[in-house]
């Protein structure tokens, strides 16, 4: 029985290529995650599962790239208790059990356009709404920030709605690691 669990999410840009590919099995070697969530893969299920042959992530559940955009990938090992609920182009909602508790997990991948996030952002108001009082944690890229130190364009355009909902499901963010990782988003009410 697992009595920690490690998960990663990591817009990879392409899974296919070289570099990704070694990146890949470094993060494997070092970090030795329990789930590995992968954005933007851009390519299709043959494809992404190839790099998971000779690894201990056994269970896949993929959502296809449309064209070259976009694909989600989400793998974990065998001694992880994971179901999943639902997906969409943009996210795949799961429960997950450790130690006889159940939590669930959110992993997002958000549309770079601005236009698109409504109704994603609109979902998660809902989702928010059926989960109660129980833990939840989202993970992965909302292609937006909370606040302007998060970027380093200049003349960047005001916080979009993903303040607005940041406020609104009340989450907190943890800071993991370097700057360069993204942040993890939990109902602040629900230490994991």
């Amino acid at each position: 029985m697992l009595s920690s669990l490690a998960s990663m999410s990591w817009n990879c840009q392409g899974i296919g290529s070289d570099l990704t590919v070694y990146r890949l099995r470094k993060i494997i070697s070092k970090i030795s995650p329990d789930i590995l969530f992968f954005m933007k893969t851009k390519n299709q299920e043959e494809k992404v599962l190839k790099h998971f042959r000779s690894s201990d992530f056994i269970n896949h559940f993929l959502v296809p790239p449309i064209g070259l955009s976009g694909g989600l990938s989400l793998s974990w090992k065998d001694s992880v208790h994971l179901e999943i609920l639902s997906s969409s182009a943009n996210c795949i909602d799961t429960s997950i059990q450790v130690n006889n508790k159940i939590f669930f997990v959110l992993y997002v991948y958000e549309s770079p356009n601005r236009e698109d996030r409504a109704q994603l952002w609109e979902n998660l108001t809902l989702l928010d709404l059926s989960r109660n009082d129980s833990p939840w944690l989202i993970t992965g890229d909302f292609n937006d920030f909370l606040d302007n130190s998060e970027t380093i364009v200049l003349g960047t355009s005001p916080l979009g709605g993903f303040f607005s909902l940041f406020l609104k499901l009340h989450l907190a963010e943890w800071h993991l690691g370097p700057p360069t990782f993204r942040k993890l988003l939990i109902k602040e009410r629900y230490p994991i």
